[in-house]
């Protein structure tokens, strides 16, 4: 039995040390958080990497309830510094993301409070919303807890 299970044992060992990254520390910080609004009926999340001292990932969906019966309608965003179809530009506090075709952009910035995440910027809602749902002007995703803070627009 110990003659089988070695070999076995050597070559998953091997494999894990020649792994990318194995034995590297990445500075990775994950902050998320939710939020949920009566008027309009709506609720979200928002969720963002932060990768040696830089923001690396972006995700946020946003609901809105649909009629009886009805599944309801989203505004879902999920870029990273990977994905070819943004442009990431660095700034002192943050991060301002566009898409390199319509020209959309948002932007997130590092506060006292947290992180700022502002769509007041996007024009073209169909690239990231169904019919029915819009995005929130801002979203302060909170340094510490899970409640997010939305500001919807009227």
């Amino acid at each position: 039995m110990k003659n089988i299970l070695l070999p076995g044992l050597a070559i998953s060992l091997l494999s894990l040390l020649a792994s990318p990254g194995f034995g590297q520390q990445s500075d990775e910080k994950v902050i998320s958080c939710i939020y949920g609004h009566k008027k309009p009926m709506t609720s979200g999340e928002a969720k963002i990497t932060i990768r040696d001292n830089k923001i690396d990932k972006i995700a946020f969906n946003n609901y809105y309830p649909g009629m009886r019966g009805s599944l309801g309608y989203t505004c879902s965003i999920d870029v990273s510094r990977e994905n070819s179809d943004y442009a990431w530009q660095d700034m002192d506090t943050g991060a301002r993301v566009s898409t390199k075709d319509a020209g959309d952009a948002f932007t997130l910035s590092r506060n006292k409070k947290g992180y700022l995440l502002s769509f007041k910027s996007i024009n073209t809602l169909s690239r990231f919303c169904g019919a029915g749902a819009e995005l929130p002007d801002d979203v302060l995703i909170p340094h510490s807890g899970k409640s997010c803070i939305a500001k919807i627009p009227k």
